[in-house]
């Protein structure tokens, strides 16, 4: 005998300008997912600081979205695993910032000295150079990556 689930979605809204934000998905009463709404459009100004800023802000929108899903107290009281959710993906959030940070601070620069001196060794060529120095830099941060998260 199959049991019916049953899958409910929440429209969460700023806490400030009352716009919408994204939603909850509540399964079987438990909040599990959360989903951001963007409208696709990026200001100049994003996208430059976005270019400048070392720092990633992967996970913002999701962190976004639960926070205000937190300011929220009828849908806080009702399911109250919304705390925890709002939580974790907040420290993921920040956690990622930080070892973005520690790379920004400790390992770019070094990191593209040596990328630049190997990529004089290759070649010649100034394109071609860039391309194995931004080659080399992409290696070596997803291996300080992948090893932090061990």
């Amino acid at each position: 005998m199959q049991t019916k689930t049953a899958i409910e979605w929440k429209l969460i809204k700023d806490s400030f300008d009352r716009s919408e934000v994204g939603a909850i998905c509540i399964v079987d009463g438990k909040a599990v997912a959360v989903a951001s709404f963007i409208d696709g459009k990026v200001t100049f100004g994003e996208k430059f600081g976005a270019f400048i800023w070392p720092i990633s802000m992967k996970g913002r929108a999701a962190a976004y979205v639960a926070t205000q899903a937190y300011a929220d107290p009828s849908l806080l009281v009702a399911h109250p695993e919304l705390y925890n959710l709002r939580g974790t993906l907040v420290a993921r959030f920040g956690a990622s910032m930080a070892m973005d940070a520690i790379y920004a601070v400790y390992f770019k620069r070094p990191v593209g000295s040596i990328g630049a001196g190997i990529a004089k060794k290759i070649t010649a060529d100034k394109v071609k150079a860039f391309a194995v120095r931004k080659g080399f830099e992409k290696v070596v941060k997803d291996a300080f990556g992948a090893a932090a998260k061990n």
